[in-house]
Protein backbone atom coordinates (compact mmCIF):
# COMPACT_ATOMS: atom_id res chain seq x y z
CA UNK A 1 0.00 0.00 0.00
CA UNK A 2 1.53 3.01 -1.14
CA UNK A 3 1.82 5.78 1.89
CA UNK A 4 0.96 9.51 1.20
CA UNK A 5 3.31 11.98 3.36
CA UNK A 6 1.56 14.89 2.59
CA UNK A 7 5.07 16.17 2.44
CA UNK A 8 5.05 20.65 0.81
CA UNK A 9 8.38 19.99 -1.44
CA UNK A 10 8.43 24.01 -1.64
CA UNK A 11 9.63 23.46 1.89
CA UNK A 12 12.79 21.53 1.51
CA UNK A 13 15.68 22.85 -1.02
CA UNK A 14 15.15 22.08 -4.41
CA UNK A 15 17.82 19.58 -6.25
CA UNK A 16 18.61 19.07 -9.23
CA UNK A 17 17.83 15.79 -11.67
CA UNK A 18 20.51 13.79 -12.80
CA UNK A 19 20.72 12.61 -16.06
CA UNK A 20 24.57 11.87 -16.25
CA UNK A 21 24.57 8.90 -14.01
CA UNK A 22 21.48 6.51 -14.90
CA UNK A 23 21.76 3.08 -12.83
CA UNK A 24 23.19 0.67 -15.61
CA UNK A 25 26.21 2.82 -15.63
CA UNK A 26 27.18 2.57 -12.00
CA UNK A 27 29.89 0.27 -11.76
CA UNK A 28 31.12 0.40 -8.03
CA UNK A 29 29.56 -1.42 -5.13
CA UNK A 30 30.47 -1.20 -1.51
CA UNK A 31 32.81 -4.15 -1.78
CA UNK A 32 34.93 -2.59 -4.52
CA UNK A 33 35.33 0.75 -1.61
CA UNK A 34 36.82 -1.31 0.66
CA UNK A 35 40.40 -0.91 -0.75
CA UNK A 36 40.20 2.66 -0.29
CA UNK A 37 39.59 2.33 3.37
CA UNK A 38 41.88 -0.39 3.72
CA UNK A 39 44.89 2.03 2.75
CA UNK A 40 43.47 5.33 4.45
CA UNK A 41 41.90 3.74 7.61
CA UNK A 42 43.29 2.96 11.08
CA UNK A 43 43.27 0.32 13.51
CA UNK A 44 44.83 2.93 16.39
CA UNK A 45 43.46 6.05 16.14
CA UNK A 46 40.79 8.09 14.56
CA UNK A 47 41.92 9.64 11.30
CA UNK A 48 40.57 9.68 7.90
CA UNK A 49 36.72 9.61 9.27
CA UNK A 50 37.68 12.67 11.72
CA UNK A 51 39.55 14.96 9.11
CA UNK A 52 36.49 14.02 6.55
CA UNK A 53 34.15 14.93 9.39
CA UNK A 54 35.39 17.88 10.06
CA UNK A 55 35.40 19.20 6.68
CA UNK A 56 31.98 18.60 6.74
CA UNK A 57 31.24 20.49 9.75
CA UNK A 58 29.72 17.11 11.20
CA UNK A 59 32.51 16.17 13.92
CA UNK A 60 30.32 18.33 16.72
CA UNK A 61 27.50 16.06 15.73
CA UNK A 62 25.02 18.38 14.87
CA UNK A 63 22.98 15.60 12.72
CA UNK A 64 22.69 13.86 16.18
CA UNK A 65 21.40 17.09 17.75
CA UNK A 66 18.83 17.94 14.98
CA UNK A 67 17.24 14.42 15.73
CA UNK A 68 18.14 13.69 19.52
CA UNK A 69 14.82 15.30 21.70
CA UNK A 70 12.14 12.77 19.18
CA UNK A 71 14.17 9.70 18.67
CA UNK A 72 15.90 8.69 21.85
CA UNK A 73 14.44 7.99 24.95
CA UNK A 74 15.70 6.07 28.27
CA UNK A 75 15.04 2.75 26.50
CA UNK A 76 15.43 3.39 22.84
CA UNK A 77 17.67 0.34 21.32
CA UNK A 78 20.31 1.94 18.19
CA UNK A 79 21.79 0.60 15.37
CA UNK A 80 24.24 2.29 13.66
CA UNK A 81 25.17 0.89 9.74
CA UNK A 82 28.71 2.02 8.89
CA UNK A 83 30.21 3.42 12.25
CA UNK A 84 33.74 4.30 11.31
CA UNK A 85 35.71 5.62 14.04
CA UNK A 86 33.03 5.84 15.89
CA UNK A 87 32.32 9.51 15.64
CA UNK A 88 28.45 8.56 16.21
CA UNK A 89 29.05 6.14 19.06
CA UNK A 90 30.44 8.51 20.95
CA UNK A 91 28.23 11.39 20.44
CA UNK A 92 25.51 9.06 21.82
CA UNK A 93 27.73 8.06 24.71
CA UNK A 94 28.06 12.53 25.37
CA UNK A 95 24.66 12.46 25.68
CA UNK A 96 23.99 10.11 28.14
CA UNK A 97 22.43 8.03 26.21
CA UNK A 98 21.54 4.93 28.02
CA UNK A 99 20.17 2.62 25.77
CA UNK A 100 21.67 -0.67 24.00
CA UNK A 101 23.70 0.41 20.88
CA UNK A 102 24.65 -1.80 17.68
CA UNK A 103 27.30 -0.84 15.58
CA UNK A 104 27.52 -2.38 12.16
CA UNK A 105 31.30 -2.31 10.43
CA UNK A 106 32.73 -3.93 7.60
CA UNK A 107 36.10 -2.56 7.41
CA UNK A 108 38.55 -4.27 9.64
CA UNK A 109 40.94 -1.40 10.68
CA UNK A 110 37.86 0.37 12.00
CA UNK A 111 36.42 -2.76 13.88
CA UNK A 112 39.54 -3.17 15.47
CA UNK A 113 39.59 0.67 16.63
CA UNK A 114 35.89 0.44 17.53
CA UNK A 115 36.36 -2.54 19.79
CA UNK A 116 39.18 -1.03 21.59
CA UNK A 117 37.88 2.51 22.25
CA UNK A 118 34.44 0.62 23.60
CA UNK A 119 36.01 -2.77 24.81
CA UNK A 120 34.99 -1.60 28.70
CA UNK A 121 31.15 -0.56 27.76
CA UNK A 122 28.68 -3.16 27.87
CA UNK A 123 26.41 -0.52 26.35
CA UNK A 124 28.11 -0.72 22.88
CA UNK A 125 28.54 -3.99 20.49
CA UNK A 126 30.21 -3.83 17.49
CA UNK A 127 29.20 -6.20 14.75
CA UNK A 128 31.76 -7.44 12.21
CA UNK A 129 30.61 -7.47 8.24
CA UNK A 130 28.36 -5.49 5.90
CA UNK A 131 24.60 -4.56 6.64
CA UNK A 132 23.99 -6.42 3.61
CA UNK A 133 25.39 -9.69 4.41
CA UNK A 134 25.24 -10.27 8.45
CA UNK A 135 22.14 -10.89 10.41
CA UNK A 136 20.45 -7.25 12.55
CA UNK A 137 19.13 -6.84 15.61
CA UNK A 138 15.57 -6.02 16.20
CA UNK A 139 16.01 -1.63 17.53
CA UNK A 140 13.82 1.03 17.68
CA UNK A 141 16.13 3.37 15.54
CA UNK A 142 18.45 3.10 12.72
CA UNK A 143 20.62 5.28 11.89
CA UNK A 144 22.83 5.60 8.41
CA UNK A 145 24.73 9.08 9.17
CA UNK A 146 27.64 10.79 7.03
CA UNK A 147 26.64 10.05 3.38
CA UNK A 148 26.92 6.63 3.97
CA UNK A 149 24.07 5.57 2.00
CA UNK A 150 26.07 6.80 -1.02
CA UNK A 151 28.50 4.11 -0.42
CA UNK A 152 26.44 1.99 -1.65
CA UNK A 153 25.83 2.12 -5.52
CA UNK A 154 21.17 1.98 -5.94
CA UNK A 155 20.64 -1.69 -6.42
CA UNK A 156 22.60 -2.29 -3.02
CA UNK A 157 20.47 0.88 -1.26
CA UNK A 158 17.28 -0.89 -2.13
CA UNK A 159 18.84 -4.18 -0.90
CA UNK A 160 20.04 -2.61 2.62
CA UNK A 161 16.44 -0.97 2.78
CA UNK A 162 14.19 -3.54 2.87
CA UNK A 163 16.21 -5.76 5.24
CA UNK A 164 16.23 -2.56 7.79
CA UNK A 165 12.40 -2.44 7.18
CA UNK A 166 12.75 -5.73 8.71
CA UNK A 167 14.86 -4.92 12.07
CA UNK A 168 13.77 -1.30 12.66
CA UNK A 169 11.33 0.93 13.36
CA UNK A 170 12.97 4.35 12.30
CA UNK A 171 15.35 4.80 9.90
CA UNK A 172 16.99 7.96 9.56
CA UNK A 173 19.20 8.66 6.73
CA UNK A 174 21.68 11.78 6.10
CA UNK A 175 22.04 12.62 2.81
CA UNK A 176 24.51 16.17 1.28
CA UNK A 177 22.38 18.33 -1.32
CA UNK A 178 23.71 17.69 -4.58
CA UNK A 179 24.18 21.43 -4.96
CA UNK A 180 26.73 21.57 -2.38
CA UNK A 181 29.02 19.29 -3.18
CA UNK A 182 32.29 19.80 -3.18
CA UNK A 183 35.29 17.32 -3.01
CA UNK A 184 35.65 14.81 -5.67
CA UNK A 185 34.93 14.23 -9.08
CA UNK A 186 31.03 14.69 -9.74
CA UNK A 187 29.04 13.66 -12.70
CA UNK A 188 25.19 14.30 -11.80
CA UNK A 189 24.84 12.01 -8.58
CA UNK A 190 27.88 9.90 -9.21
CA UNK A 191 31.37 10.55 -7.71
CA UNK A 192 34.79 9.80 -7.12
CA UNK A 193 37.21 10.98 -4.38
CA UNK A 194 40.87 9.86 -5.07
CA UNK A 195 43.66 10.01 -2.45
CA UNK A 196 46.69 8.00 -3.03
CA UNK A 197 46.28 4.95 -4.83
CA UNK A 198 42.55 4.57 -4.13
CA UNK A 199 39.21 5.52 -5.10
CA UNK A 200 36.22 5.99 -2.96
CA UNK A 201 32.87 6.02 -5.24
CA UNK A 202 29.42 7.40 -4.21
CA UNK A 203 26.08 7.75 -5.46
CA UNK A 204 23.51 9.81 -3.63
CA UNK A 205 20.11 9.57 -4.02
CA UNK A 206 17.75 12.40 -4.63
CA UNK A 207 14.48 13.02 -2.75
CA UNK A 208 12.52 11.37 -6.12
CA UNK A 209 14.63 8.30 -5.08
CA UNK A 210 13.95 8.31 -1.45
CA UNK A 211 10.48 8.45 -2.25
CA UNK A 212 10.53 5.55 -4.76
CA UNK A 213 12.67 3.72 -2.47
CA UNK A 214 9.92 3.89 -0.18
CA UNK A 215 7.58 2.28 -2.61
CA UNK A 216 9.58 -0.78 -3.06
CA UNK A 217 9.86 -0.72 1.07
CA UNK A 218 7.38 -1.20 3.90
CA UNK A 219 9.36 2.44 4.82
CA UNK A 220 7.44 5.49 4.56
CA UNK A 221 9.31 8.89 3.96
CA UNK A 222 7.91 10.70 6.84
CA UNK A 223 9.97 13.77 6.89
CA UNK A 224 13.25 15.41 5.28
CA UNK A 225 14.42 17.96 7.04
CA UNK A 226 17.49 19.96 5.67
CA UNK A 227 20.57 21.80 7.66
CA UNK A 228 23.80 23.65 7.10
CA UNK A 229 26.86 22.75 9.09
CA UNK A 230 29.46 24.02 10.70
CA UNK A 231 31.44 24.68 7.66
CA UNK A 232 28.35 25.41 5.25
CA UNK A 233 28.28 22.39 3.69
CA UNK A 234 23.98 22.24 2.88
CA UNK A 235 22.63 18.25 3.98
CA UNK A 236 19.51 16.49 4.55
CA UNK A 237 17.83 13.92 6.79
CA UNK A 238 15.58 12.02 5.97
CA UNK A 239 13.39 10.06 8.51
CA UNK A 240 11.76 6.97 7.25
CA UNK A 241 8.81 5.08 9.24
CA UNK A 242 6.72 1.78 8.55
CA UNK A 243 3.77 3.98 7.53
CA UNK A 244 0.62 4.04 10.00
CA UNK A 245 2.25 1.75 12.43
CA UNK A 246 4.74 3.78 13.59
CA UNK A 247 3.48 7.26 13.35
CA UNK A 248 5.14 10.08 13.56
CA UNK A 249 5.70 11.50 17.55
CA UNK A 250 3.85 14.30 18.22
CA UNK A 251 6.94 16.76 19.07
CA UNK A 252 8.33 15.72 15.58
CA UNK A 253 5.23 18.13 14.10
CA UNK A 254 6.74 21.31 15.56
CA UNK A 255 10.50 20.45 15.45
CA UNK A 256 10.15 18.78 11.83
CA UNK A 257 7.72 21.18 10.66
CA UNK A 258 8.73 20.29 7.05
CA UNK A 259 6.03 17.91 6.22
CA UNK A 260 6.15 16.40 2.39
Amino acid sequence: MEHKTGIETSSVTKEKPSTNSPYPTIKFDNVSNASFYKEHASSEKEGVLKTAAESAGLQNTIDLDLIWSDYFGPKTSVLEIGAGEGRVISGLLSKKFEGPIFAIERQPAFVSLLEKKYASNRQVQIIKGSILDEPLPTVDVALWLFAGISEFNPEEQVIALKKLAEHCSFLIVDTPLLGSLVNGEWKGQFAEYKAGDSTLSFYVPTHAQMEGYCKLTPFCLQTRQDYETATGRKRALYVLSKGKDFPLPDSKKSAFQQTF
